[in-house]
Formats: structure tokens, sequence, C-alpha cells
């Protein structure tokens, strides 16, 4: 499937046909050209059909299978944080805090944190959650193809 990278028309195929173009040493005087063009002046490109919604999207725009929107829509702050139990990080802290709690006392403080953060600047924490997702996409796409939560 081919969408226009402008007006989002999609086509199974694209346009095919012979044009002149002088003689070459072959003897032949045509070429097959194929034609990437939509009525509205942009190009036809790869698409891909979104896993979710079902609509085609350009195929550079893929995040593992899903369109941006679609993708956008998921990469929520709940989805982050559970994403985030599967996606670890390293962080180095206080060797003194790191001796009084373990590496769950520790998630659970943090967590504990961040969703009163969330509760003071939502618009901050809801874009860091969104570039976390988007730095891991396609293992975040993965992730919510596995946890069902795409249908």
């Amino acid at each position: 499937m081919f969408i226009c990278e402008s007006c989002g028309n999609t086509r199974e195929e694209l346009l095919t046909y012979k044009e002149s173009r002088g003689n070459f040493p072959d003897g032949n005087n045509s070429e097959m050209v194929t034609d990437c063009e939509c009525s509205c002046g942009g190009n036809y490109v790869e698409a891909t059909k979104c896993l979710s919604c079902g609509d085609w999207f350009n195929d550079s725009d893929n995040l593992g299978g899903i369109c941006s929107s679609c993708f956008d829509k998921f990469a929520d702050f709940e989805n982050a944080l559970d994403y985030g139990e599967e996606e670890k990080g390293n962080i180095h802290i206080n060797g003194f805090l790191a001796s009084q709690f373990t590496e769950i006392q520790i998630n659970e403080i943090l967590k504990r944190e961040l969703v009163e953060a969330h509760i003071l600047m939502p618009l901050e924490i809801d874009n860091g959650a969104r570039k976390f997702c988007r730095d891991n996409d396609r293992n975040f796409s993965k992730w919510l193809r596995e946890q069902s939560k795409l249908l």
C-alpha cells in the first residue's frame, strides 16, 4: 500500500507506464517509469497499516507498527510507569540511602513522589512520559502489543 505524503490519499499500487526517452544502446527508445505523484502534487510513499486504529500511515513514521496518533494516545503517564517496570534504568544514588532501602522500596518511594509531582505539574510529567516512550518506541510498541493494549 502507498500513501500520499501531502494529502493522505492511499492506493494499492503505483502506476507504471512506458515513456519514450530517446535511443538507448540496446536499440530501445523507451523505459518503464513509475508514477509516484498524487493528483494533489504530493508523492506516494510506502504505507503501513496501524495495528491499533487500522489507518494507513507513512512507513517512515512507523513506531513499531503504530501510527504516531495512536502511539501518542498510549504514551501516557500510566503506561510509561507500567512499561518502566520492564525497561529498567540505572541511577547512582546516595550510598547511605541505598544501604537503608531495598530496590523495591526505593522504586515505591520514587513512584509515590512522581505521582505527587504529576498532580502538581501534569504537563511536564506527561511530556516526560511521552519522551520516555518515544525514546524507546520499538520496545514500547512491542510492550503494548504484549499487554494487548492496542485493541
